[in-house]
């Protein structure tokens, strides 16, 4: 096929509704094309599973060109049709209902749940263990302590299925997969990291099982790449994120292209590479479309704020902050709020400006325990200490450290920042901190965050 297929052909594709040569070379073309499979991702999602299931009944491992005259397709796609016709056809009504189904099982203690959930057919619906994984993703900004529920409820009803037909088992894989990454987010986002690792692999795991969709695993890989980054393994982190934006480059995705390089510009100012950083967030900009994505923008922003702090330029960044906090009022979140108070206190601390530094600190710090984020607030504490000590006030800093370092040692830490954490409770507790072993522990712990 010399021509990209148009959408009503992609429509076909995915109710198996082409003749048979047609099917063949339109496969064959979503095979190798990624931009075509973002397009039926976002017009028909359930072509995927059906690709996935011809290409792998094929038993093909992407030779250099099509294969002629297999004899095998014929009765591949006559195998495959029943199956996928009746797993395409029952989505739209199941997806329907779904809300109302997730609306009674969510007040329900787990072994209720489970009852039900055993007992009565009509809630094992793999529309309503998707719309739990959709709301899990969602929910990373406002409410992460729902994330894990959630997709945990979307596992249990997808283990319940047990659907022998390959296509919807290849679309389950795919969203199992899809709730391991929340939960992999989830924790690291927590500091769980070794769970975090153990979500990602399971995660891995189950991509392999699935429709081998290229923009699933880049997806992925792009949150994976936040984990390799709190774990300080940069370079590793780096070339995911890296093989995630060729992905999302080819198939044509400006909204997820412009995310992992968002992200990849964290891990290189992490890591001392400013200006990689701030050429990523340029071309991030370019790239999103803040149309679609409104948040991206403030996104962005904030991170190239960040970037020229580490990068000493304080007066670009100075200069910078009327237009980030512009577009924080527009979103009107709290917790853009509060990570923006911390960026400021932390760029007025670089200024000498230690009293405002201090009191948009405080800010920040009680609004994090208010919403519950413990990590965020004891890492505002740190920066707390190192205005304290910058001010003379040593004492002061003894009862934040009591406060705050327990929670980073009930933290899975790297051990290079436990070591740290260890030298400086001896030293607070002895009144005798510095504002070195401040920043060293911010330089370890920070990475963590985002």
């Amino acid at each position: 096929m010399e021509k990209h297929p148009d959408p009503e052909t992609l429509a076909r594709f995915a109710k198996l509704g082409l003749e048979r040569d047609a099917l063949r070379t339109t496969a064959w073309h979503l095979y190798q094309c990624g931009m075509c499979r973002r397009a039926m991702a976002r017009s028909a999602p359930e072509g995927l599973a059906v690709l996935g299931h011809l290409i792998r009944s094929a038993g093909l491992e992407r030779p250099a060109r099509e294969p002629r005259g297999n004899p095998s397709y014929a009765e591949i796609f006559a195998k495959v049709r029943s199956s996928v016709e009746r797993t395409v056809s029952a989505l739209p009504w199941e997806r329907s209902q779904a809300p109302g189904i997730l609306r009674k099982l969510l007040p329900l203690d787990g072994p209720e749940r489970r009852r039900l959930l055993r007992e009565k057919p009509e809630f094992r619906r793999r529309a309503v263990a998707e719309l739990c994984v959709q709301r899990a993703m969602a929910l990373y900004e406002d409410e992460l302590e729902r994330v894990e529920p959630l997709a945990q409820l979307g596992l249990e009803i997808l283990e319940l299925l047990d659907d022998p037909d390959p296509v919807a088992a290849a679309l389950a894989a795919d969203l199992a997969a899809e709730a391991w990454c929340a939960i992999g987010n989830a924790r690291r986002i927590r500091s769980d990291l070794r769970a975090a690792d153990r979500a990602f692999a399971r995660c891995r795991d189950l991509l392999a099982k699935g429709t081998k969709d290229p923009l699933a695993w880049a997806q992925v890989a792009t949150y994976e790449a936040s984990l390799k980054r709190a774990q300080r393994q940069f370079a590793a982190g780096e070339r995911l994120l890296g093989q995630a934006i060729a992905i999302f480059r080819r198939a044509g995705d400006r909204e997820w292209q412009a995310r992992a390089l968002i992200n990849r510009a964290l891990s290189q100012s992490y890591r001392g590479a400013t200006a990689e950083a701030i050429e990523d967030l340029e071309l991030a900009q370019e790239t999103a479309d803040f149309s679609a994505h409104p948040r991206l923008e403030l996104v962005i922003q904030q991170n190239l704020l960040l970037c020229l702090k580490n990068a000493g330029r304080l007066a670009d960044a100075l200069a910078l902050l009327p237009r980030v906090r512009q577009l924080c009022a527009r979103r009107d979140r709290h917790l853009d709020g509060l990570n923006l108070d911390w960026l400021e206190g932390q760029l007025l601390i670089e200024l000498g400006r230690r009293s405002q530094a201090r009191q948009l600190l405080e800010q920040a710090r009680d609004g994090f325990v208010a919403a519950g984020i413990g990590y965020s607030a004891a890492l505002v504490s740190l920066d707390l200490a190192l205005v304290l000590l910058e001010q003379g006030l040593v004492a002061e800093v003894k009862t934040l450290a009591q406060e705050s370092l327990p929670i980073f040692l009930s933290r899975d830490v790297p051990a290079e920042s436990a070591t740290a954490l260890a030298l400086f409770r001896q030293a607070a507790v002895a009144e005798r901190a510095t504002a070195d072993m401040v920043r060293d522990l911010l330089r370890t712990l920070r990475p963590q965050m985002g």
